[in-house]
């Protein structure tokens, strides 16, 4: 997991996470994380706004987005491919609160 594309002029961030391991999935190791580096970037980058995508498909990522307080900003309609077939990607985004 990573904060990328960090602009301080602009004060957003883009999060990427990938939990390769199987035996995490499912354990709250992706909330715990991204909660985590949210307070980080919020608190000491002054970051005020952190995106993410995830395939419309991962279910299990879309509601860890929505537990931790992110909401769907839009739809990348066939914006990746994926075992040879166009997918769909769900862009996420979260603000610092004031």
């Amino acid at each position: 997991m990573a904060l990328f594309e960090i602009n301080i002029y602009h004060q957003v961030a883009e999060l990427g996470i990938v939990i390769g391991d199987k035996n995490f999935w499912g354990r709250g190791v992706a909330t715990e994380v991204i909660t985590k580096l949210i307070e980080y970037a919020f608190d000491n980058l002054n970051i005020q706004r952190i995106s993410a995508e995830v395939e419309e498909k991962n279910i299990p990522m879309v509601k860890v987005f929505e537990k931790v307080g992110f909401e769907q900003d839009g739809i990348f309609k066939q914006a990746r491919i994926k075992n040879r077939q166009r997918i769909n990607v769900l862009h996420f985004g979260i603000l610092k609160q004031k």
